[in-house]
């Protein structure tokens, strides 16, 4: 192959900073602008990266808003269920699969008021450095 049949290749493949996976977890997502919500739905994730999330959805959401997306982690943490939250911007969209370029990304344990219990579960006992 001649250098310039490679700079071609170079220039029409995949120039996304960041390597996506395909991974299929279950995600809810809500869309908003300022405080006031949009639009909610569910969807499957189709492919992950540090860059952000492509997933299913069934209608189009508004391109340029913020979205906060929760997917349904396959592991757990002492027992545990856990979950990936993404905050970012709608970055494409069409009637069924959304992209979102992540801002913020944090894993949290599903259900309320686990995250304080566990810490507390798992620190009890322990002194602090130095003592």
């Amino acid at each position: 192959m001649t250098d310039r049949h490679q700079n071609i290749e170079l220039i029409g493949g995949d120039r996304r900073r960041s390597r996506r996976y395909p991974v299929s977890l279950e995600l809810k997502y809500k869309v908003t602008r300022g405080r006031r919500l949009l639009d909610m739905g569910s969807g499957q994730t189709r492919n992950m990266s540090s860059g952000g999330i492509a997933f299913t959805t069934d209608q189009v959401l508004p391109m340029g808003m913020i979205a906060e997306l929760w997917v349904e982690w396959p592991y757990q943490l002492n027992g545990y269920p856990m979950r990936l939250v993404v905050t970012g911007r709608v970055v494409r969209s069409t009637r069924t699969e959304t992209a979102v370029r992540s801002m913020k990304h944090e894993f949290r344990l599903a259900g309320s008021g686990r995250l304080a219990n566990l810490a507390r579960e798992i620190f009890s006992g322990c002194e602090a450095p130095g003592t």
